[in-house]
């Protein structure tokens, strides 16, 4: 299982890598280019001092969102995943959440975690996270799952395996068990499905990692081949993208991610249970995710070392 949730990282080598060429162009995108902007990625506390990559273990929130063309239409994230990585042990934690987690929202009440972007942004599902976990996050990455699609393509698409099949009449989605050569389309159903699948929001968290890790799996071994292969993936993205990252950061995070062997990912998702408030389905916070979070908050990661 630890193989199939690393999606997230792997996307964000990606997104970052093509920030930074981004910024090598623009410095300073137009007002009109941050409306368009189909994938955001950001430092989470603008004002802190960042030591250079490698020095310290790193938090990336990723966010993936559910609508729109763009970040600004979307703004409701069906994906959420930490991603924590220890440069000096050379591994990696992806952590999971459930969209349909109900939990506090700094100024809103009780309510599902997907909504706080539509609320207040990622800044605002930064501050909720942390304040729910204890974990400090760094960077973070917002793409709206429109160009989640597009992202795929660019790469030539992207092998996944399968872990049971499944139908579901929602995305149109149908595929086989074991490993299938997905398209944007296809892999954007499969993130996106929770019908005919065994946990329903669990299963759809745990296959979006499942494309993470695909990702990053073909990410690592293009650059083992020939590390020049990272300005395909930095290509990639050049367009439409809104960055604050530094470049010199973004190019360390990229480079990183690229030589991250996937074996080296243990992959989680925030356990829970269904429930029901008011008639709308939820999934309440199993007490057995604070152990989580106090381990990932010490170093990045969780489990075995």
């Amino acid at each position: 299982m630890r193989r199939r949730r690393a999606v997230a990282f792997a996307i964000v080598a990606a997104l970052m890598a093509w920030a930074g060429v981004s910024v090598a162009r623009d410095s300073a995108p137009s007002h009109a280019a941050k409306a368009q902007a189909s994938l955001q990625l950001g430092v989470a506390h603008p004002a802190e001092h960042y030591p250079p990559i490698g020095t310290k273990p790193i938090i990336f929130l990723v966010l993936g969102d559910s609508t729109g063309r763009t970040v600004e239409e979307s703004r409701i994230s069906d994906s959420i995943h930490l991603i924590g990585y220890n440069p000096q042990l050379d591994r990696a934690t992806i952590l999971g959440f459930p969209r349909d987690l109900w939990i506090p929202i700094p100024g809103h009440g009780t309510t599902k975690i997907n909504a706080a972007t539509q609320y207040g942004g990622p800044q605002l599902m930064i501050q909720t996270i942390e304040d729910l976990t204890g974990i400090h996050i760094d960077y973070y990455a917002e793409v709206g799952f429109t160009p989640f699609r597009t992202i795929i393509n660019d790469l030539g698409g992207v092998v996944v395996n399968v872990p049971y099949p499944i139908t579901d009449s929602h995305t149109r989605l149908h595929v086989k068990k074991g490993k299938v050569d997905m398209s944007g389309k296809t892999a954007l159903e499969f993130s996106r499905s929770r019908y005919g699948v065994p946990n329903g929001d669990f299963s759809r968290s745990e296959n979006q990692g499942i494309v993470l890790l695909s990702l990053l799996t073909k990410l690592h071994k293009q650059f083992s081949a020939d590390p020049r292969t990272i300005l395909d993936w930095i290509g990639a993205g050049l367009r439409n993208t809104q960055n604050s990252i530094p470049l010199d950061q973004l190019i360390a995070l990229a480079l990183a991610a690229g030589q991250l062997p996937p074996k080296n990912v243990n992959n989680l998702i925030v356990p829970g249970s269904v429930d029901n408030v008011g008639g709308i389905s939820i999934v309440r916070m199993s007490s057995t995710a604070n152990a989580l979070f106090k381990d990932m908050a010490k170093d990045g990661l969780v489990g075995k070392k």
